[in-house]
């Protein structure tokens, strides 16, 4: 496939497009442009089938489409739009593009409804016929004011919560992350389309997408879902061989985190094994993201565990690597900022882990619910008794069983992650494209929301 620039020109980027009436005070403009060696009637279905649910965006899947690949084909029952229809933003998403104004083989210019009167957001498709039955398509996207005053007052929607993060950062900042990510996804889009158009119109197939390209995503998902399991059965095994390297530890009655305390000889073991235990985690929070099918509290978990990987990366990076000294150090007045980092990062990890299975338990049925109560109940229970008995720890007194219990608190959650792959595992199915969906329907109409 050759290199495709996806620069519109000085030109493209001042002239007016017919949808940028609809949102005049915009705050900010991205305009970008790719050529096509096909007649724009000829790229317009492709157009014309966009959406999730439909032919997805053509874009990075993972990101806005829940896994599922961007058709690879024509679909004659997505071609029909009409002004007022909803493309929603990404499955299961109540947010939607709604078609504002279109013209048949030329234009279609979408909008993101405001919550009052008016539009957040436009998004521009515009197809202009060059010589030689090729095309260019100029993409343009608006967004108004109302986009980052709404987010600073309530967050309600996954969207919103990206809203919400920007218009919290310094405004150059804010404009420059926005169109950071704009590029990446649109660039991604505009390749998408042209590779299809021009492969489609040669018979081509494009790049193996659709059907044969399932396997292989099915495969992913698996090994990803799969590092779930083994990141349970890694973090029990280092619990039984980083022991061995510390001699006179009890694991009856000394916490975990003595095992990688400041000057312990089971320490590098226990961050190299470390190390590889939160790269697992990371990998199983993408394969519950990917395997979300449209229910929001999975890719909620999926983010959270992704998180709680990140967060094992950042910890041993701040000073002493946020562990904990010794019990004799500490007995003797030791204590340094590196403990306190320690305690902070132990209530990060479990609000992370407790946030985790909440989620978990409502993307499943009762006896999943169950269980992940039965599993919170264990992490809080066990997780008191290991807080009650933290102060004999610094004070280097007997703390007969306290290994126990703080295993018993660790490994609730642990089992509870490889149970959440296994349930996902088994319900992992070769992807086929979907049918089109229902629209969602909007309260209001487009008419209503044009300013």
């Amino acid at each position: 496939m050759r290199l495709t620039t996806i620069a519109a020109t000085a030109e493209e980027r001042r002239r007016a497009l017919p949808g940028d009436d609809v949102l005049s005070e915009a705050t900010r403009t991205w305009t970008h442009a790719v050529t096509i060696d096909a007649p724009p009637l000829a790229v317009w279905p492709w157009i014309a089938q966009m959406g999730a649910g439909r032919a997805g965006w053509y874009s990075w899947d993972a990101l806005d489409n829940d896994g599922q690949p961007s058709a690879g084909e024509l679909v004659p029952g997505w071609q029909r739009i009409s002004v007022g229809d909803v493309l929603p933003a990404a499955p299961g998403v109540t947010d939607a593009f709604v078609v504002q104004r279109l013209e048949e083989g030329r234009d279609l210019v979408l909008v993101v409804p405001n919550d009052g009167a008016g539009v957040r957001v436009t998004w521009e498709f515009l197809l202009d016929p060059l010589s030689g039955d090729r095309s260019r398509l100029v993409v343009r996207a608006r967004v108004g004011p109302a986009t980052w005053s709404s987010a600073r007052n309530e967050v309600r929607r996954p969207i919103d919560l990206v809203y919400w993060l920007l218009a919290r950062m310094p405004h150059r900042l804010m404009l420059a992350v926005a169109g950071a990510r704009h590029r990446v996804m649109q660039a991604r889009q505009l390749r998408g389309i042209r590779r299809r158009v021009e492969r489609h119109c040669t018979g081509r197939p494009v790049d193996g997408i659709t059907q044969e390209r399932a396997p292989t995503r099915t495969t992913t998902r698996k090994l990803l879902l799969g590092c779930g399991i083994a990141s349970s059965v890694l973090y029990l095994l280092m619990n039984v061989i980083t022991p061995m390297r510390y001699a006179g530890y009890s694991a009856f009655s000394q916490t975990i985190s003595e095992l990688s305390a400041i000057d312990a000889p089971s320490r590098p073991l226990w961050m190299s094994l470390g190390a590889v235990y939160v790269a697992l985690l990371i990998a199983f929070g993408a394969g519950v993201w990917l395997s979300a099918n449209g229910k929001r509290p999975l890719r909620v978990v999926g983010t959270l565990l992704m998180g709680l990987g990140v967060t094992g990366y950042i910890w041993p990076l701040l000073p002493g690597g946020a562990s904990m000294h010794r019990r004799e150090v500490l007995a003797a007045g030791g204590a340094t900022l590196t403990d306190t980092l320690h305690l902070i990062s132990g209530g990060v990890g479990t609000v992370f882990c407790l946030l985790i299975i909440g989620f978990g338990a409502a993307a499943f049925g009762r006896w999943f619910r169950i269980y992940s109560i039965a599993t919170i109940i264990v992490l809080l229970g066990f997780g008191f008794w290991t807080g009650v008995e933290a102060p004999m720890v610094s004070a280097n007194e007997p703390t007969p069983w306290l290994g126990v219990i703080e295993r018993i608190m660790f490994a609730s959650f642990v089992l509870w992650f490889a149970v959440l792959a296994i349930v996902l595992l088994r319900a992992v199915r070769p992807e086929k494209h979907r049918g089109a969906p229902t629209a969602r329907s909007l309260t209001r109409s487009v008419h209503d929301t044009a300013p």
